[in-house]
């Protein structure tokens, strides 16, 4: 069980806690003056003789095997991102929802396939790819099936 402070505590421990704060930005105030008072010394490998940094010398051009490396290495990618996917975390809304639903047939209208859906209590819906459903996103319709989408969690509808 919590203790219950009086007023005198609690305005006690208050005025402590704005002088910890206080004190504290002082402290950060004071490391970034001071930080752009010191200066910051390179590694000597890498100052010249009158001082100045060293310059990164070109690859030299004429050299046979360097200039099939370069042809090689111009036309790939150095860096691959990563390829992965974000985790869905499935809250059963899609699932229940989903019982809601039940594929009547897919047609092809001019070429592109549209499905009919008979979402409970409201009838028979037509749908194309990009089309909402209940909350879904048609993401994608194929002959046999129906591809809902609803916050990364991914449905099918099948006859």
């Amino acid at each position: 069980m919590a203790k219950q402070l009086s007023a005198a505590e609690a305005c006690r421990i208050s005025r402590v806690f704005k002088k910890i704060t206080v004190c504290t930005a002082l402290a950060g105030g004071l490391m970034v003056l001071l930080a752009g008072l010191i200066p910051i010394k390179s590694h000597p490998s890498l100052i010249d003789e009158k001082g100045n940094g060293r310059r990164i010398e070109p690859i030299p051009q004429g050299q046979p095997e360097l200039l099939s490396l370069m042809r090689q290495m111009a036309g790939r990618r150095l860096i691959k991102p990563a390829q992965i996917k974000a985790a869905v975390k499935d809250s059963g809304v899609a699932g229940r929802l989903a019982k809601k639903l039940k594929l009547q047939g897919i047609v092809q209208m001019g070429g592109k396939p549209i499905a009919y859906v008979k979402v409970e209590k409201q009838g028979v819906k037509s749908v194309r790819r990009g089309d909402k459903l209940l909350e879904f996103l048609v993401e994608k319709i194929e002959p046999d099936q129906v591809i809902l989408n609803l916050d990364g969690v991914q449905i099918k509808l099948q006859n």
